[in-house]
């Protein structure tokens, strides 16, 4: 869990991470103090997943400060993850279990049903459970802003066809409040937020009414990444994840950060269906469907 410094600076460490939680909607005691996490077990879990990214390109980038000198010091870095090609194929396996599932098929959102809250957070989707192909542009580009391909929930009719469908909605103040947090969590940002597309102003829309900017794509998605995170990680387990790396072999970076998080590294060789398999575990979901029933399920506090 993220430290707040002590000593000379720690009046204004103190100060930033109150803002941040401030404006994400938390709570602070009456003398100023920042509400004390929960306990991991009951903690929230937020998955986050970026895009397009291998291993290779984020440890050790020059152009992701936040994730390299804050993320993987303070988390559990899953050093062998391997994804499949494919942006879609990757997202229904995280929750699914299979690259290409009938509509029908078992689903982690469906089997969290409406005993244990969730939301899938999508930000720049325009309404509620929307079911369009995409949405607006990236800046300067022909890529969507918003695409349905990045949305895994909406491809599944035990979700669409049923009052589950009003889980997905898009990623904004309104909606996404630290102290209202449900169980569970899919956030994807926006496609210039996660590092797939550069906008040509080297400027992208954030769910909170600001503007990103990066002179990269991974600059961009760690700069996302750096406001969004802190303030997560002292309420709940992030765990950041990449849908697909490169063809050579498909690592991508996978690591747990905030409450209830160990720093350290796992060597151990997963896969994406291991991050459903982990969450079918940690929410006492029964035997995982899909490919999750055979593989390494990635620990998840």
């Amino acid at each position: 869990m993220p430290k707040v410094p002590r000593g000379r600076g720690s009046s204004r460490a103190l100060l930033a991470v109150t803002i941040l939680l401030l404006a994400f909607g938390a709570t602070t005691s009456a003398s100023g103090a920042v509400a004390q996490p929960h306990r991991s077990r009951d903690a929230p879990v937020v998955v986050i997943v970026m895009e397009n990214e291998p291993y290779q390109s984020i440890v050790g980038s020059a152009a992701a400060p936040f994730i390299n000198q804050t993320m993987i010091p303070g988390g559990m870095l899953y050093t062998r993850d391997f994804a499949v090609p494919g942006s879609l194929p990757d997202y229904l396996l995280m929750v699914s279990g299979r690259t290409k599932p009938p509509g029908d098929a078992p689903n982690l959102f469906s089997a969290l049903g409406t005993g244990r809250s969730w939301r899938e957070f999508m930000e720049s989707m325009p309404r509620r459970c929307y079911a369009a192909i995409s949405s607006h542009v990236v800046f300067g580009t022909n890529a969507a802003l918003y695409a349905r391909a990045h949305n895994p929930a909406i491809h599944f009719t035990k979700v669409t066809k049923t009052s589950l469908c009003d889980n997905i909605v898009p990623l904004n103040r309104k909606n996404f409040k630290l102290k209202s947090l449900p169980r569970f969590s899919f956030v994807v940002p926006n496609e210039c937020n996660d590092m797939h597309t550069q906008p040509t102003n080297d400027q992208c829309p954030m769910w909170n009414g600001q503007t990103n900017t990066g002179a990269s794509e991974i600059a961009l998605g760690d700069n996302w990444l750096a406001s969004f995170v802190p303030a997560l990680a002292l309420v709940a387990t992030v765990i950041l994840t990449w849908d697909e790396g490169d063809l050579a072999d498909e690592q991508v970076v996978t690591l747990a950060y905030g409450v209830g998080v160990t720093p350290g590294q796992d060597n151990a060789a997963f896969r994406q269906s291991g991050l459903e398999a982990g969450l079918y575990r940690h929410f006492d979901l029964g035997s995982s469907p899909g490919r999750g029933a055979t593989v390494r399920a990635l620990p998840i506090p």
